[in-house]
């Protein structure tokens, strides 16, 4: 018979529920956290008898409570979801820790993508979206490495300063979907964020988006980027720690000249617009720029 204290709980069951699907049949997943592509296999194995032996997506729960709480969950119980809160009512607190691999649940379902449980916990408290695991990375960060458009676009619609966020090595989710040739994650971003000025930031190596989507040759993100017909503001002279420009990190093959003619292109459409972006480059940049016309 469940106490008194169990009518005050109730207000908290959707909420609960919401969670325990993250302990019911999903995938959770362990994988290195310093590799975002090294997606592992499922750690949850339970017996006959149901026990549940987990690597815990909640951190050091109490393996009983979690039988509990899995057992409430699988057999649909209200009831026994009380009884559990009651006994514990931390419990649900803890199941939103960071695990061993310090990814909390909304981490890991915006890595798999998954946008219903996303919305789920965000309905659960919106502040999630902004919940750094271990490396300093909020959801939108994991959602941007692994190219997962519905989440990032639902993260960006609850909390839009989430585009401001940047990881410990100084990168925004404009860095990361670069970094990870994520280009239709990039047009989501461009057409999503209103932060114009996010495109000219720099990570802890100095480096601007333009500067790694040169060095990786990404022509249609360049191009997306010195799109004249823009209000977005790029500083193609911006130089990294190395004192190069993005020019500067060219060569001489024929991605690199096509990125070089289109870096030429700006420079000449501002000049007769009298654009106010700044823009200087040298005679060795101008004839590497130039040499396109020359196949």
């Amino acid at each position: 018979m469940l106490t008194s204290t169990s009518a005050a709980l109730k207000v908290r069951i959707e909420e609960l529920l919401f969670t325990l699907q993250l302990l019911q049949g999903k995938p959770l997943v362990s994988f290195d956290a310093s590799n975002l592509a090294g997606i592992n296999e499922l750690h949850i194995l339970h017996s006959g008898t149901h026990k549940l032996q987990m690597q815990s997506i909640a951190g050091p729960l109490v393996m009983e409570q979690t039988v509990r709480l899995f057992e409430a969950a699988r057999l649909g119980s209200v009831e026994a979801l009380l009884e559990v809160l009651v006994d514990d009512p931390l419990i649900l607190e803890r199941a939103l820790e960071l695990n061993q691999d310090g990814f909390s649940p909304i981490h890991i379902t915006a890595i798999n993508g998954d946008i219903e449980l996303v919305r789920a916990q965000l309905k659960i408290d919106s502040s999630l979206c902004s919940l750094k695991d271990r490396d300093g990375r909020t959801p939108i960060h994991l959602a941007a490495v692994k190219g997962r458009l519905d989440v990032m676009v639902e993260l960006l619609s609850t909390c839009p300063e989430l585009a401001r966020e940047v990881t410990v090595q100084g990168e925004t989710i404009f860095h990361l979907v670069v970094k990870s040739n994520q280009f239709e994650g990039f047009k989501v971003l461009l057409e999503k964020v209103g932060f114009h000025y996010l495109l000219s930031f720099k990570d802890q190596d100095g480096n601007t988006i333009l500067h790694l989507a040169v060095c990786r040759k990404q022509i249609q993100t360049v191009e997306l980027l010195l799109n004249s017909k823009s209000e977005r503001m790029v500083e193609v002279n911006a130089k990294n720690l190395n004192n190069l420009t993005a020019m500067d990190q060219s060569s001489c093959d024929e991605g690199y000249f096509i990125i070089g003619w289109l870096l030429l292109r700006v420079i000449e459409q501002c000049a007769k617009s009298q654009e106010t972006i700044e823009v200087t480059i040298s005679h060795d940049q101008m004839e590497r720029a130039n040499s396109v016309t020359r196949f």
